[in-house]
Formats: C-alpha cells, sequence, structure tokens
C-alpha cells in the first residue's frame, strides 16, 4: 500500500485571501500605533528581568531627599550649601560632576561663592532646558563651555525608554548640545581611559566610541516615526534600577561625612530624588507586575544613559537595535504565513488526529512560548524583536485555518494511524522471545521459564552508549552483505571488553551499542577504554584495506538509576531499561561528536568512581537535562588518546577549565585566548578547537 506524498494542508490558493487579509489588517493596527503600548510593556518586562543584578561602579550619586530639604529648611537648595557640596566633590578628584539642578538664578545666602566654585571647577556640568518653556543655564558655566541639555524624550505613555544624546538647538544659533548623561560620560572616558568619538559615516551619523559603535534611531524602528526622533536618538539599553548605583545624600556631602576616596576617577551626578521636587518619570522599572507604581528620579535616568555609553565604550554593549519598517513588516508575514500553514503541518505529522484541536492548541501555545523566550534571549543580545503585532497575526492565522484542516487532518490521521497498526502487527510476528542471562540474575530468576510479564527492579547502574562516526557514509559504500559482515566484525572486537569488565549488552542498535555495569563505575569506565584500545588493534589488524579512513566511536557513560523488567503482551515479551538516566547516556554519546572526543562522563559517573585518579580526565561543559533545574558537569576522559595528546591535555588541563569557566561566564575574549593557548600546545586537542570557533562566532555577532 503506498502513501502519498507528503503534501500542504491546504493550497496557496485557498488560504491565499486569508494570508493576505490577516497581513494587511495587523500592518495597518501596527501602523498607527495601535499595539504600540502592549509592545513597550514586554519589553519593559525584558529589561526588568535582564538588568536586574547590574551594579554601576563608575557612577556615585549625591542624592537629594525629603529629609535634605526639611533639614536645609529651602527649595531650592541655597547657593552656599551647593557651592560647599561642590567644593567636597571636587576635593575628592572625580572625573566629572553632573549637576541635575536648574540654577539660572541666584539663591541666596552664598551666590558668590557658588560663582567661584563654577570658575574653579573644571569638570563640573551645569544644566539647561530647551524643550518646552526654555530654562537658561548658569551663565558662568555657559561662558565656559560646562553646560549639557536635561531634556528627555518620553514616549506617548509619558516612560523613558529612548535616550537623547545631543541635539542642534535651532533656537541658540543652530549650537551642538549634548545630554547630561552623554556629557559626564564622554568626559569620563577621554580623561580616564583615552576614548573619544570618532565618525565612521557622516552621512548615516555613525559613531565608534571605544568598543562600541553608535547608530541613531532610524525612522519606523522601534515604531518611532520621523518626527519622534529630533536629535541624536537612541534605544535606552537600560544598565540598572536605582539600586544599582552607588548613592550618597546631600547632608553627608555637605557635612562631609563621606570616605575619602568615593568620588575619586568616578563620575558624580547630583540631583533630587524628593517627590516634592517633581522630578520623577515613569521608566521600563515603574511597570512591575507585582509592586506598586515607581517613577524614576531624573537624576536615575542620565546615570543610566551615562552608564550605557560606559558600557558600550569598555565591554563593546550595544545600544538596543530594533526592526525597521520593512523588517517589522516581513516579520509579521512571516509569523501570519506559521499560523495559517504550521497549524495544519503539525496536525498532519502526527500518527493520531484525535483530540486535533488540542495540538493545535499545544502548536499555538509552544509557537507563542517560542516567540517569547526568543524576544526574552534576544533581548540579551540588545535585540528587540517584536512580540505582539507577530502574535496577533499568527493566532487569526491558526483561528482561520483550523476549521479548514480538520476533515483532511482526521482523514489523514486516520490513514496513518491503520499504517502504523500493520507496521507493529508485522513487527511484532517477527520479534523473539528474547532476555539477557544477565537480566535474569538482576531480576533475581532462576531460568527464563521463571520470568513474568511485568517482573521489574529499580537498581543504580552505569549505562554505556557508543556507536560508530560516520557509519551512513560507510555503510553507503558497501553491499549489505559487507555491511553485516563489518558489524559483526567490529561488535566482535567490542563485546568481550564488555563482558570482561562485568557488563553486559542490552541490546545492538545498528552499530551503536548499550551495555549495563550493575556492579561498579570503575568497570564501565575500565571496559570504555579497553574498548577504545581495541578499536586501535581493530584498526590495526581488522580493518578493511579498501577502507582509507580508519573507524572512529564515540562512548558516553551515565551513572543513575533506572528500572529494568518485561514489558510486552501475553504472547511476546521482551527485557528493556527505561528512565532518564537511560536518556542523558544515549545524550552524552551524541555530545562526543559535537566535542569531537572519544569518552565523555557525567558528573554522576565521576562521582561514583572509587578510583579517579587512576583515568585522565577534565571538564569540558554542562548539559542541562530534560526536566532538571540543575546542569550536569561533562568530563572528557582520554586515558585512551595518543601519549602525546595525552601528555598535552594533562599538562594544559588547569589552562582548560578555567577558559571554560569564562566562556560560562561570558567572558568570550579571555575564554578564546586560553583555548588557543591549548591549542598551541597541541592542534589535535578537538574540544579546544571547538570552543576557538564557538568564541569566534559569538564574537562575530556581537
Amino acid at each position: 500500500m503506498f502513501r502519498r506524498p507528503f503534501q500542504l494542508p491546504l493550497s496557496v490558493r485557498s488560504t491565499g485571501p486569508l494570508w493576505l487579509g490577516i497581513i494587511l489588517s495587523i500592518i495597518t493596527i501596527d501602523h498607527w500605533g495601535l499595539l504600540h503600548r502592549l509592545e513597550w510593556g514586554v519589553r519593559d518586562q525584558w529589561v526588568q528581568l535582564h538588568t536586574l543584578m547590574n551594579q554601576e561602579s563608575d557612577i556615585v550619586i549625591v542624592t537629594i531627599d525629603e529629609q535634605d530639604i526639611q533639614q536645609i529648611g529651602d527649595w531650592p537648595i541655597p547657593d552656599r550649601d551647593l557651592a560647599q557640596v561642590l567644593r567636597n566633590i571636587h576635593a575628592q578628584g572625580p572625573t566629572a560632576i553632573g549637576m541635575d539642578l536648574y540654577r539660572d538664578l541666584p539663591e541666596e545666602p552664598g551666590h558668590e561663592e557658588l560663582l567661584e566654585v563654577y570658575r574653579t571647577v573644571p569638570e563640573l556640568v551645569g544644566i539647561e532646558k530647551i524643550a518646552g518653556d526654555r530654562v537658561p543655564p548658569p551663565p558662568v558655566l555657559q561662558e565656559q563651555g560646562q553646560v549639557a541639555i536635561a531634556d528627555l524624550v518620553p514616549d506617548p505613555d509619558r516612560t523613558i525608554r529612548r535616550g537623547l544624546l545631543s541635539v542642534t538647538d535651532a533656537a541658540d544659533g543652530d549650537r551642538f548640545k549634548l545630554s547630561l548623561g552623554a556629557s559626564v560620560a564622554l568626559q569620563h572616558l577621554a580623561k580616564r581611559h583615552g576614548i573619544t568619538p570618532k565618525s565612521i559615516n557622516d552621512k548615516r551619523q555613525l559613531l565608534q566610541l571605544g568598543e562600541a559603535r553608535l547608530i541613531p534611531l532610524r525612522h519606523g524602528a522601534g515604531g518611532y516615526a520621523n518626527e519622534d526622533l529630533e536629535g541624536y536618538q537612541i534605544l535606552l539599553n537600560w544598565w540598572t534600577n536605582t539600586d544599582g548605583y552607588t548613592q550618597v545624600r546631600f547632608r553627608d556631602v555637605l557635612d562631609d561625612r563621606i570616605s575619602a576616596d568615593l568620588m575619586r576617577d568616578r563620575i558624580v551626578l547630583i540631583g533630587s530624588i524628593a517627590s516634592s521636587t517633581n522630578d520623577l518619570i515613569d521608566t521600563p522599572y515603574s511597570t512591575a507586575l507585582f509592586e506598586a507604581h515607581t517613577p524614576m528620579p531624573g537624576v536615575m535616568i542620565h546615570a543610566n544613559v551615562a552608564s550605557q555609553l560606559l558600557q558600550s565604550a569598555l565591554t563593546g554593549r550595544p545600544a538596543l537595535r530594533s526592526f525597521t519598517q520593512p523588517g517589522q513588516w516581513l516579520w509579521i508575514m512571516l509569523w501570519a504565513t506559521w499560523g495559517i500553514w504550521g497549524s495544519g503541518l503539525w496536525v498532519q505529522t502526527q500518527t493520531t488526529q484525535q483530540w486535533w484541536q488540542s495540538r493545535v492548541l499545544l502548536f499555538t501555545l509552544l509557537s507563542l512560548a517560542g516567540l517569547g523566550l526568543g524576544s526574552y534571549w534576544a533581548f540579551g543580545w540588545s535585540i528587540v524583536i517584536p512580540i505582539t503585532a507577530p502574535s496577533l497575526a499568527f493566532v487569526l492565522g491558526v483561528v482561520g485555518s483550523s476549521n479548514a484542516y480538520k476533515q483532511k487532518c482526521l482523514i489523514e490521521a486516520n490513514q496513518s494511524l491503520a499504517s502504523y497498526a500493520q507496521q507493529l502487527e508485522a513487527l511484532n510476528a517477527a520479534y523473539e522471545h528474547f532476555v539477557p542471562a544477565q537480566f535474569l540474575n538482576l531480576l533475581e530468576k532462576d531460568s527464563i521459564v521463571d520470568v513474568e510479564l511485568g517482573d521489574q527492579t529499580e537498581r543504580e547502574m552505569t549505562i554505556l552508549f557508543s556507536d560508530i562516526r560516520n557509519f551512513t557514509r560507510l555503510s553507503e559504500q558497501m553491499t549489505p552483505a559487507e555491511n553485516f559482515a563489518f558489524i559483526n566484525r567490529y561488535l566482535k572486537c567490542m563485546e568481550p571488553q564488555i563482558k570482561r569488565h562485568r557488563g553486559f549488552v542490552d541490546k545492538y542498535i545498528g552499530d551503536a551499542i548499550m551495555a549495563l555495569f550493575p556492579h561498579t563505575a570503575d568497570d564501565a569506565l575500565s571496559s570504555a577504554i579497553a574498548m577504545l584500545q581495541a578499536l586501535k588493534d581493530y584498526n590495526n589488524f581488522e580493518h578493511d584495506p579498501s577502507q582509507t579512513q580508519s573507524l572512529s566511536i564515540g562512548i558516553g557513560l551515565h551513572t543513575g538509576y533506572l528500572m529494568l523488567g518485561t514489558v510486552g503482551g501475553s504472547d511476546r515479551m521482551d527485557g528493556t531499561v527505561i528512565g532518564n538516566s537511560v536518556n542523558l547516556a544515549a545524550r552524552v554519546e551524541e555530545l562526543t561528536k559535537e566535542y569531537g572526543v572519544s569518552l565523555l562522563i557525567t558528573q554522576q559517573t565521576l562521582a561514583a568512581l572509587e578510583k579517579a585518579q587512576d583515568y585522565d580526565l577534565r571538564f569540558v561543559d554542562q548539559l542541562k537535562a530534560r526536566g532538571k533545574t540543575e546542569a550536569i558537569a561533562l568530563f572528557e576522559v582520554f586515558s585512551a588518546d595518543p601519549p602525546d595528546l595525552r601528555t598535552a591535555k594533562n599538562f594544559t588541563k588547569g589552562k582548560f577549565e578555567r577558559a571554560v569557566l569564562l566562556f560560562k561566564r561570558e567572558k568570550i575574549q579571555e575564554a578564546s585566548l586560553l583555548f588557543q593557548d591549548c591549542l598551541m600546545s597541541h592542534d589535535g586537542d578537538r574540544v579546544a578547537a571547538y570552543y576557538v570557533r564557538k568564541c569566534e562566532e559569538l564574537q562575530d555577532f556581537v
């Protein structure tokens, strides 16, 4: 009976109008900004989750709270008190002082003192306001060129998500002006690190600042139109909330009750956090799901702008990058397409068509979860992937196509079920009634006749999986008879090494071997090493000379609890083992291909070894097992490697493991250098070569 070739569940002709209607509707809704608030809300949550633990070490904020105002007895702060604070800060040697306080008018007493401070503190930056009702800067600071703008660019929901770095002030003779955060950050970078911005492309306003490239927001990016993008704006890649900055109270600085070097070589910002001064603004941190609404003081926002520039210049952390308008439209089209045809494909590939609505729902939830997780993951790489518009397009596509799929999917599911039932019947008829002798011992049975269906036991064992590398390619070069002769010759060489170390083969899976070791983990590891040694003899004496490449295998070991017993029906049954430990051992063997090694073991196997010191091994990675919250450490055992490679790996073991830890902590450049050192010791270290490639890929992506 012939199966029909795979086809799309519905033709393009029948679903084309639905697809086009969804796309045009969602693009129109998105163009008019009807989904922007939802999208911004999602992005706000990503900001909070990704910056939860960040701390800023280069910025100190001098805060003016309600108690400061009450103690001084006046607002704005009198000039004499402000002058004293500025003198105390200047004495500590900061790289920049940003004063987020409007001081266009004298606040006696002490105005002359403050003017003298203005003239003698070159790192001081005052502020002015140029949008709306203008507020001029202190005249002395303006004459000295020590003024920045304090203006911010809120979204329509009055939340700050963009950073304004500079503007050209048409009302002041087209004078170029930096924002407060940008001014103090550039001053700090120049003084302490010798970093200044360099123009890369004047037309596109591309700037190179240390390790990062600054790119201004373009029309349509992030949902912003040209009229929203006056000046040099970027999507703020927020660094931390208010808790991430070192803060000292104004009164403590005034009374000089701070440590002598607190502000040395750091940026100092001065601003109010008192609610009565009305300088609290909504930010992504103001929209916590389960907490009260908490606006952020303006001085903290300027600090975040400065932090972004510092982190970008020093570590390469870029501003947020978003789709342009054509990219957004293409993203909507892709998800509408996936909703219409993906749901049908999902149902069509199932072996049964019962409960198809549940599978469509599962597909929908998994796809939306994948979109959400992908967006969250990409945000960690400073890429903003929209969610709301493509999600709506996807859901409409699923709903619009589900009824059309129903009948077709039910028919195909029934056909698949009938075909599967025929195959299963044929397979059961040909299956032998076989249980290994070692199985009987573990089940505490004296004879095969004592075994009954459902006999089982739970034991801790070490599971071994092995597989021939590139077997498919090798088998294609041989006839069927040659294939079986080759496999049997190879298995004949491997099986004695397993028996010799008190293990037994549970099953052969083509060229793969699954073996169990019920006594000790040392038995399993010794057997694996013996198999690799035996493979060398096989390649030297048994290998077919017509095959130009020697055989190589991968072996994975894991120690854990598994269930061993009999399964089947009244007439046919089989012995088997099941459990997460079996799946994990198979996964470990698969990873030997990725790392290019012959033998991997898990931390559970290592812990179970009685003579771990007798083996050459090193830590290579961590594996996140399905259903487990904690990662499992993987170790390469290289006792069977050639002597020169084995010596080199032992020599570089400490350096290699340190490099792996640095890689896990995302210190890619440092890790890459150490891995390259390992490769210099021996170019045959495939794990080191693997990590060098991974480091290069990550560095190229950033």
